[in-house]
């Protein structure tokens, strides 16, 4: 978390929304870090307590689109995985470890450009999800979920949802099914709306699977939803992951598009579609070496014929 400095990181993501100015932005693992020393953890206090905040992702970077003079709100927050575990700070006079307990708590969220309409803001979190066993006794859940808003943009409203699945594995096993399981609970969620949707994240899953699987990518299509990026008018790989953990490699190369966004047209006729991926050249890394994020975004814009 030190040497990955979000502070410097949020400049250069500020940058990127400057550049564009999107209408409507959806992050993903927004994280707020907090501190309790000495720690309680080991003495078996294991609900998160820790109340000090160290970095709260979503405060950096909204100052630092404010020192800009751009204007965008927060929207809507969705609050996933809250879990906090001792970290070793040294010994004491007899040699005994001493700990301080660090608390990680993952949000997405969605900002919005002051002069965008935003209402009936909804947070959800997926009932299926990864456990992590600690030890016999303790399992460390992780919690995923999506957020949404309707969002009026040039005289138009839309369903703008944001969410962050949990990663793929092989075939059948844990992971993957999990993820499965999340994306059918957010399409089942999002059939009811009667709205054009729009829906981005960071789906961990990339297009080439076979028609009528259940990874997420294969489970937007067949549920009618269109792929912005085959769309766009000049072809490229689109690949958005992954940056070394480090972010510090200047050579590193994305190898696979995970990070998407779908529209569901409900009746409208999609016109054109501009989209770029954006964060991922060397000019966008921080004077320190530091890639904005471990992955590249994606900003897309979406033109539809009039009624």
């Amino acid at each position: 978390m030190q040497y990955t400095d979000f502070v410097q990181r949020a400049e250069a993501v500020a940058d990127e929304i400057q550049r564009y100015r999107p209408d409507l932005i959806g992050l993903q693992e927004v994280t707020t870090i907090r501190r309790q020393a000495p720690g309680d953890f080991v003495q078996g206090f294991t609900a998160p307590n820790a109340e000090e905040t160290v970095w709260d992702y979503l405060d950096i970077l909204t100052r630092a689109l404010a020192a800009r003079n751009l204007d965008y709100r927060v929207a809507a927050v969705v609050t996933n995985a809250d879990v906090e575990l001792p970290m070793l700070t040294g010994f004491d006079s007899a040699g005994a470890p001493t700990f301080d307990d660090v608390r990680l708590t993952d949000h997405d969220v969605i900002l919005v450009r002051g002069d965008v309409d935003v209402a009936n803001p909804f947070v959800y979190n997926y009932t299926s999800k990864i456990r992590v066993p600690v030890d016999d006794s303790l399992w460390i859940e992780f919690v995923r979920g999506f957020v949404a808003v309707d969002a009026t943009v040039r005289g138009q409203t839309y369903r703008f949802v944001n969410t962050h699945l949990e990663v793929g594995g092989l075939p059948g096993d844990i992971f993957s099914r999990i993820q499965a399981d999340q994306m059918q609970e957010l399409l089942s969620i999002l059939a009811a709306e009667d709205k054009t949707v729009i829906l981005a994240g960071d789906f961990n899953s990339f297009p080439g699977s076979d028609p009528g699987s259940d990874v997420p990518y294969t489970q937007a299509v067949d549920a009618g939803y269109l792929d912005t990026w085959i769309l766009r008018e000049r072809k490229a790989d689109g690949y958005t992951c992954c940056f070394n953990e480090t972010l510090d490699d200047p050579w590193a190369r994305l190898y696979e598009r995970i990070d998407h966004i779908f529209v569901l047209p409900r009746g409208k006729d999609v016109k054109k579609v501009r989209a770029k991926v954006v964060g991922n050249r060397i000019f966008n890394m921080t004077d320190e070496g530091l890639w904005p994020s471990d992955h590249a975004g994606v900003i897309v814009g979406i033109r539809f014929f009039r009624e």
